[in-house]
């Protein structure tokens, strides 16, 4: 069941059901934000707990369970005199905590600074922002990723202080492994220092249906009454309470009912929900034409959405686009390792041929890149698993992409190790934009950032 629609496509879509936008998109949309479910009474004391200084607050709940929508809403919820830095990668290192967070601050640095001159700078800007009567607040996303060592070097960032308060306050977003990890005997002072807990759990059966009503309503529905009970209590049940869950198979519940021509949610267009869905075996067979249905309602909205177009697309410029000069790969030489490698056809000389001259260009880049900049390193292989970076390379058909790797060669634990990086950035927040668009087959490798700085030392020691 697709998800996706145009915009002419979504009017069509709203309007059967008398809506004004997408009210279970898994986004985390601030204005349909659901204070039930004790999310409200949590929120309030997260609030509570930044303005009076509290220290180290965390927040634990499983995969689905509203936490990033939270993070959010605190942002929304809590006053201006408070700024807000987000470390939403949790794979980095922990000599690069304290440069994203100067980043995030925007603290001008220059190249050669240390890890304790930007140390000493971010006290300083701390300080004078408290002398504003501002605070400063750290919203560390998916804490449970983080290194031990870097948690601990997040604690350590509590030792700022005045005599009377704490300088930044640090607030941790994880899953239930966070509290795992914080058991670990080596970062108990991290453990020590949190002042207050919260748990997300998930919402009670009784709940999931105001939550699925409020939803609609705030999204535009007079009454937020279009699902039949029986199709309710099966997402109840498939839903174990997660709100992610919940919006998915209402979502798809939804397209089921808009393809059936109804509007109003019934059984069978929740089962097709279910059927469309991972979380669970179909557990009917009898309503398979509602998702066959569904795909068919999209491709109707599409050819609707072609035909209503101000300027249709000529049939040349289709042949043109289908033609073979516009391939990708038609449109590089066979002499090009890069072409070869988006053609996916290349031998172990080109591969060689690329790397070799991508190791070079990486010298020369290092030798000259502004250290407080950032990489996304989205590959590190052991020479002996040189394959992996091989087939890493070879699936890449975006020519521009490969055009912007970085390939590096250093010493890692008495082995060889290759890195690859990918593209500059000049501000931890334009990297983690990057990384969070980077497609699918690439984030499968778990890419996390890095500085400049940190990769140049990377390889001075090899």
């Amino acid at each position: 069941m697709a998800r996706d629609l145009d915009h002419r496509g979504s009017a069509v879509y709203y309007e059967h059901f008398g809506l004004q936008r997408a009210p279970f998109g898994i986004t985390p949309d601030t204005q349909l934000f659901y204070a039930g479910g004790k999310r409200g009474d949590v929120l309030d004391a997260l609030v509570y707990a930044i303005t009076h200084g509290e220290g180290i607050v965390k927040v634990v709940g499983e995969v689905g369970s509203g936490k990033t929508m939270l993070c959010r809403m605190l942002q929304t919820r809590l006053p201006k005199t408070v700024d807000v830095v987000y470390l939403s990668n949790p794979r980095i290192d922990p000599g690069d905590v304290i440069f994203a967070i100067a980043g995030e601050l925007h603290l001008p640095l220059p190249e050669t600074a240390s890890r304790i001159q930007v140390q000493h700078a971010v006290q300083e800007l701390l300080l004078a922002r408290h002398a504003e009567n501002r605070r400063v607040v750290v919203f560390v996303e998916e804490a449970q990723g983080m290194p031990l060592d870097t948690l601990e070097e997040i604690r350590l960032l509590t030792n700022l202080e005045t005599e009377r308060e704490k300088l930044l306050q640090i607030v941790l977003f994880g899953q239930p492994e966070l509290d795992v990890h914080l058991g670990d005997p080596r970062i108990r002072q991290l453990r020590e220092r949190i002042t207050h807990s919260f748990n997300l759990g998930p919402l009670a059966a009784n709940v999931i249906a105001e939550y699925v009503q409020h939803r609609l309503r705030a999204a535009g529905h007079i009454s937020g009454d279009l699902f039949e009970h029986s199709a309710l209590r099966l997402l109840v049940r498939v839903s174990q309470g997660l709100m992610r869950r919940v919006n998915v198979m209402a979502d798809k519940a939804l397209l089921a009912a808009f393809a059936d021509g109804q509007t109003r949610v019934a059984y069978r267009h929740m089962t097709a929900a279910l059927r469309d869905s991972e979380y669970r075996k179909p557990v009917n067979t009898s309503y398979l034409w509602i998702s066959a249905a569904a795909v068919m309602a999209i491709i109707a909205i599409i050819v609707w959405s072609v035909l209503r177009a101000a300027e249709p697309v000529a049939p040349n410029a289709v042949l043109a686009a289908a033609s073979p000069e516009n391939n990708i790969v038609s449109r590089v030489t066979a002499a090009n390792p890069k072409a070869e490698l988006a053609a996916n056809t290349l031998g172990n000389e080109a591969i060689g041929q690329f790397v070799t001259s991508r190791v070079d260009h990486t010298r020369a880049w290092i030798r000259q890149a502004d250290g407080n900049h950032f990489s996304i390193q989205v590959l590190r292989v052991t020479a002996d698993a040189v394959k992996d970076l091989e087939r890493f390379l070879r699936g890449q058909e975006n020519l521009d992409f490969l055009d912007r790797l970085f390939i590096y060669q250093a010493r890692h634990n008495g082995q060889t190790v290759y890195g690859v990086l990918y593209s500059e950035f000049a501000t931890y927040a334009d990297a983690q934009a990057a990384l969070e668009a980077l497609p699918a087959d690439v984030k499968r490798y778990k890419p996390f950032l890095r500085s400049v700085r940190q990769v140049r030392a990377t390889m001075d020691e090899s």
